[in-house]
């Protein structure tokens, strides 16, 4: 995977000379405001504070579904998925009743593993220290009982943690690269005993999607009601993963894993006043070379299109995918074979559902 230099200019020039591709995503950055803090509900001291406590640092094996919503702007949606936690390993599934997933994430032996539609895994890396479930879960706090309420028919004491101590988000999959004005509420179930029942937490955060501020809640629990045995495992053949934190973009990639022998180019430059439609076609105008249909379509939750170039001289085919993040037009543009253009097509797409903007 190569990174091109920016510039409207030396993007085409670079499309014109080069040959491979990749694609582009993300979510925006909304400069942090004045926050109002919100008020901790009423609350009395836990009995069982310091067996919870106990008992949350050596937590074992337990699993449950999530119940809970995501508010979007205007937009409800119901949550539901599973969690599973071994020790510090741990699996996390969440979509949303659109069957959009929102995470989909395994932690085995200290590395992190994420997947866009639950077939494809990326080799994320090391996962930060103290970010796993069970780390959040350990560092709860364990002395304010707000009181007693049922959750999937699963009725303990609410024992709050204070706003902001932990962060729920990353522990449970969902990259935080973009958001602004983050605040997460954890909550600990448990029985009278100090038993932990579950866990859940209300979060919020804001993102520019589509060129639009949003403001994004959400409010889940997990109560460990599952009885099976935990069976956690890393993935076979995960795809390789690059973060360019000076472009701002991250991207999956199959390297030798993958179904075509395709490259991948990438780069940004300032998006100026012209629309996505209008920068797309003045890039392809300006490579001179043989384009099919542009067709529109999302990447990383901001509008993108997608345009397949063959190239006489080069004697390669490849798609071109260009999205619009803030004020930066993306570009990827994956390249290979013309003999494998169908499969290459495919490949593409798989490879544009794993971007991030990461700034």
């Amino acid at each position: 995977m190569t990174h091109l230099p920016s510039g409207s200019g030396r993007l085409r020039t670079a499309l014109y000379v080069c040959v491979t591709a990749a694609i582009v995503s993300g979510c925006g950055l909304i400069q942090s405001g004045p926050r109002t803090a919100t008020p901790m509900p009423s609350t009395v001291a836990f009995a069982a504070s310091s067996k919870l406590a106990a008992n949350l640092a050596s937590l074992g094996e337990v699993s449950g579904p999530i119940h809970g919503t995501m508010t979007i702007g205007d937009e409800q949606r119901q949550l539901s998925g599973t969690v599973s936690i071994k020790g510090k390993e741990s699996q996390v599934k969440v979509v949303d009743d659109k069957d959009a997933i929102i995470a989909d994430e395994i932690i085995v032996g200290g590395h992190r593993y994420t997947s866009p539609d639950d077939v494809i895994w990326i080799d994320r890396g090391r996962e930060p220290a103290g970010a796993s479930i069970a780390e959040v879960l350990a560092a709860a706090g364990t002395t304010l009982d707000a009181g007693q309420g049922t959750v999937d028919e699963v009725t303990g004491h609410k024992i709050l943690t204070p706003t902001d101590v932990v962060d729920v988000a990353p522990a449970l999959g969902i990259d935080t690269w973009t958001f602004d004005d983050e605040s997460t509420t954890l909550r600990v179930w448990a029985d009278a005993t100090g038993k932990p029942l579950g866990f859940g937490a209300v979060m919020s955060w804001k993102v520019t999607l589509g060129g639009t501020a949003k403001t994004v809640t959400s409010d889940l629990d997990v109560m460990f009601t599952y009885t099976s045995p935990v069976d956690i495992a890393a993935p076979d053949s995960p795809w390789q993963w690059l973060e360019d934190k000076p472009t701002g973009i991250a991207i999956g990639h199959p390297g030798n894993n993958g179904s075509t022998s395709d490259s991948v180019f990438y780069g940004s430059f300032p998006a100026g006043g012209e629309s996505l439609d209008q920068g797309t076609k003045n890039v392809i105008d300006s490579l001179g070379t043989q384009a099919g249909d542009t067709q529109g379509t999302t990447v990383g939750s901001e509008p993108a299109t997608v345009t397949p170039i063959r190239r006489t001289q080069e004697k390669d085919y490849g798609l071109l995918a260009i999205a619009v993040h803030e004020t930066v037009a993306y570009w990827v543009f994956v390249v290979g074979s013309p003999s494998e253009a169908a499969k290459l097509d495919d490949q593409a797409r798989l490879i544009l559902s794993t971007v991030e903007f990461t700034r």
